[in-house]
């Protein structure tokens, strides 16, 4: 009998251990103004951040097991969501904060975290989203929209107005969206589907992959990184350049447009839409090239060193 109740002893604290490791359960609401300024900051853990037609606030979900304390507070419009760890353990692979914010559709909201996964849908306002090494998923935004990360991954989905999008060394992928993008990223990879007129793609020895079906204006710099973009005929304006690396533009149609192309010091051109071809100049040994399709309405301008432009007719 003393071995039973001994491990039956050892299974209630074991059973206790576990429970207080895996965090304090928060169920909370408060009351709010409209287009409230909601800030967010869990430092490690998953967060999902959901919409509703409410002037309410509702936070449900576990807290990390190292929480020193859960702050939710109000003060004007302004509200505050937190769960405070110690700093140390910011970098840490544990299970941390397991939370579900609920908030009104139309707000500004300011989320943050270190190794937190957020996850943010149906919102529209002044929008930003950031983590060092969590992944960052966001669909059916609208407003001003900016989401950054260092080494996570960002998922993008039906984004529309206005949105930046940073990376250092993270994927990022965006598909059915309608938003002016500009699109920063240094060492990962960009796939993109935007059906966006107006786009900005910047990148230092990353690759990138896009599909811009309506694009009418789009700014291209690279530095290390290959560069290949499928876009409308219809353009107004591109501009583009290259240091070491690659641009590869592919029209759906015959684009209608003026072309000047700069192949620069050791760059090189290859013209896939007419039979103009670059020359080369004997004092800089570098090649250019201009000409013109349709009634040249539109204007591109490319230039490198050391990298190769290419356009083509898809």
């Amino acid at each position: 009998m003393k071995l039973v109740k001994i491990g039956l002893l050892a299974i209630t604290v074991s059973l206790a251990s576990l429970s207080a490791m895996a965090g304090k359960a928060v169920n909370k609401t408060l009351d709010v103004s409209t287009n409230p300024h909601i800030d967010i900051n869990v430092k490690r853990g998953n967060v999902e951040i959901k919409t509703w037609n409410k002037n309410q606030v509702m936070v449900k979900g576990t807290l990390d097991e190292k929480s020193e304390g859960f702050i939710f507070k109000r003060d004007g419009k302004h509200i505050q969501i937190e769960d405070k760890i110690p700093k140390r353990l910011n970098g840490s692979d544990r299970k941390g904060s397991q939370l579900v914010i609920t908030v009104p559709a139309s707000l500004n909201l300011d989320a943050e975290g270190v190794s937190a996964d957020y996850q943010v849908s149906n919102a529209k306002g002044e929008i930003s989203v950031g983590s060092v090494s969590g992944d960052v998923k966001a669909s059916k935004l609208s407003g001003d929209i900016e989401i950054n990360t260092v080494s996570g991954e960002i998922k993008l989905k039906a984004l529309t107005g206005s949105a930046k999008i940073n990376s250092i060394s993270g994927e990022i992928t965006d598909s059915d969206s309608q938003a002016k993008v500009i699109y920063s990223l240094v060492s990962g990879n960009l796939k993109a589907e935007n059906n966006g007129e107006s786009i900005e793609v910047q990148t230092v020895s990353g690759d990138i992959d896009v599909d811009f079906p309506k694009v009418t204006k789009l700014d291209v710099k690279t530095v290390s990184g290959d560069v290949n973009v499928r876009l409308s005929g219809n353009v107004d304006k591109v501009r583009g350049k290259s240091v070491s690396g690659d641009i590869d533009l592919h029209f759906y149609s015959m684009p209608n447009s003026s072309f000047s192309i700069n192949g620069g010091p050791g760059g090189d051109i290859n013209n896939h839409l007419t039979d103009d071809k670059p020359k080369r100049s004997r004092y800089t040994n570098s090649e250019s090239i201009d000409f013109s399709t349709g009634k040249g309405a539109g204007s591109v301008r490319m230039s490198t060193i050391s990298g190769e432009l290419t356009v083509s007719k898809k």
